[in-house]
């Protein structure tokens, strides 16, 4: 397209023709430049969207990405932390029935000795009951070599009264270790269920971490996919993109040829020398940004700022700043709705931005004459009108003019 506009443009100003054939020529070139424009805008803002979506893709993609990691990293460091408790829990476990089975020893032997002394007192009971003695004073009475030795009787029958008694502190001490046997059993037991408990706790939690690092890593590979096929249409957008750009770039070069095209066509005259007695302002508002190289808020690089731009609400009227021929009404990428006046003498001036145009190409406007409303089509940050002065299409600052 950009080819054709230009072997048109050529062939204009290659054929020769009556001033007023060329001015109308000319006219019909901007109106197929127009139309081209328009179109081109509309894919270039198809482009943008696409980029956008993309880029947003992207960056949620990204953020999800380094949660994932993030999740990960603390279920890799959860993890030892749980493995190290599980094997302290199991051998804690291990050593406490160890323990449990030490001291189910310890009752056994415990249950034996009481058995034992239990049975020895029975022996005792059995022998008072039948004698009426204890044992022990019956053997030694008839180990005696008489019952007329009372001092001796005596003492023996003393002995056998203690080797009783002592037989019953033997049998309440082991009853006393069996019950101690048992207590220590019973902690044994419980401290086991409770060791037990732990090493299962640590192990369930061993298998959550392994189960949920399984998920995030499987959930990682899945955000790893989607984030380089948002990349990969990204990257294929601003590349259409930029092709686009490339192109609108040259197109709007044209238009900047075809403007001085008409003036080198057109009688010099006084809109050459136009002083602040010539333009009015086309809107009334504060300038919110000059005319001159800036930082673009939109685009976020150093460019000419090539008119200045006047605060205005959206849908106020703009007025052609001098009467003149409308040459360009169309559409572009940057500018949106976007009309260019020519004045005479290779003067023009230009309305970006317009929420509607209101004139058409080749069509006559009175100075004062509404052309258009204020919008924020193109690339803008609200609402406005980006006004443009242009000699021989090349821009300059309207603040001379006006």
């Amino acid at each position: 397209m950009a080819t054709l506009c230009s072997l048109v443009l050529l062939a204009a100003l290659v054929i020769p023709l009556a001033p007023s054939a060329r001015a109308d020529g000319i006219d019909d070139k901007a109106r197929q430049l127009a139309a081209a424009l328009k179109a081109a805008g509309a894919d270039e803002d198809d482009a943008g969207a696409a980029i956008s979506a993309a880029s947003q893709s992207l960056a949620a993609a990204q953020a999800q990405l380094a949660s994932a990691r993030a999740t990960l990293a603390e279920d890799e460091a959860g993890l030892g932390t749980a493995q190290r408790a599980a094997q302290q829990a199991d051998a804690a476990a291990t050593t406490a029935r160890a323990r449990l089975a030490a001291a189910g020893e310890r009752l056994v032997a415990a249950t034996g000795a009481v058995g034992s002394q239990q049975r020895s007192i029975d022996s005792y009971a059995v022998a008072a009951y039948e004698t009426g003695a204890t044992p022990s004073t019956l053997q030694l009475v008839a180990a005696g070599q008489g019952t007329d030795d009372y001092v001796q009787r005596a003492s023996l029958l003393d002995l056998a009264a203690r080797g009783q008694d002592e037989a019953l502190a033997r049998l309440q001490a082991a009853r006393q270790q069996l019950a101690a046997a048992r207590t220590a059993v019973a902690q044994r037991t419980r401290q086991v269920v409770a060791e037990q408990q732990v090493a299962q706790a640590a192990e369930a939690r061993v298998a959550a971490i392994v189960s949920s690092q399984r998920s995030v890593t499987a959930r990682l590979a899945g955000l790893t996919r989607t984030r380089d096929a948002a990349l990969g249409q990204a990257q294929a957008a601003l590349a259409a993109d930029r092709s686009r750009v490339g192109q609108l770039q040259a197109e709007s070069a044209q238009i900047q040829q075809l403007l001085a095209a008409r003036a080198s066509h057109t009688a010099r005259g006084p809109g050459a020398t136009l002083g602040p007695e010539h333009l009015i302002w086309p809107v009334q508002g504060p300038i919110t940004s000059p005319f001159g190289y800036r930082l673009d808020p939109v685009t976020h690089q150093y460019a000419l700022h090539a008119g200045i731009d006047i605060g205005a609400a959206m849908g106020t009227p703009i007025d052609a700043a001098k009467a003149g021929t409308v040459v360009f009404a169309g559409q572009e990428t940057g500018y949106g709705n976007y009309t260019c006046i020519d004045h005479g003498g290779g003067f023009s001036t230009c309305y970006a931005h317009q929420s509607k145009e209101l004139v058409t190409v080749g069509e006559t406007v009175a100075q004062g004459q509404v052309i258009g409303l204020v919008g924020d089509t193109g690339y803008t940050t609200g609402p406005h009108l980006h006004f443009e002065t242009r000699v021989d299409g090349v821009p300059e600052n309207p603040l001379l003019y006006l």
